[in-house]
């Protein structure tokens, strides 16, 4: 059976996303014979190399997209018992926008749309506006998955 995860929210970043999915692995690096081993240890920092947890990076991903609006107004038409003491207010989703948007700059290269690009490839990576139908975008995940 194939197992899988959603991730809502999270990872906000390029960044939060090589935190999940990237293993630092320690560099050791021998110290040249002239240099003094007990002084080139408290100097130096040390080094990591990044490496793709192949173990919980998935095969595929799914982003929905929309415009700002619409999310917001998508927000809005929801019934009260599911808004109550959360974000899904004007004020919640403005916030939890621009601070996305300002983490996300399109074509930066920096998006995290970009990170599973680079790490399962654009073929295993499909974006579907969260504004179609929902039929429709069942329809666009399973070409995918399958």
């Amino acid at each position: 059976m194939n197992k899988g995860f959603i991730l809502d929210g999270f990872p906000r970043s390029k960044d939060d996303a090589k935190l999940i999915f990237m293993d630092k692995i320690p560099i050791t690096e021998e110290v040249a014979e002239n240099e003094d081993p007990e002084g080139a240890a408290e100097d130096a920092e040390p080094k990591f190399e990044e490496k793709l947890n192949d173990k919980i990076i998935p095969q595929y991903t799914i982003a929905l997209e929309a415009d700002d609006a619409s999310l917001t107004q998508r927000a809005k038409e929801l019934p009260p018992a599911q808004t109550t003491d959360t974000h899904h207010n004007d004020a919640g989703m403005a916030r939890r926008l621009k601070d996305y948007r300002a983490r996300n700059v399109e074509d930066s290269g920096e998006t995290v749309r970009d990170f599973f690009t680079g790490a399962i490839g654009p073929a295993n990576v499909l974006t579907i506006d969260a504004m179609t139908p929902e039929a429709e975008q069942i329809l666009k995940m399973q070409e995918i998955i399958e």
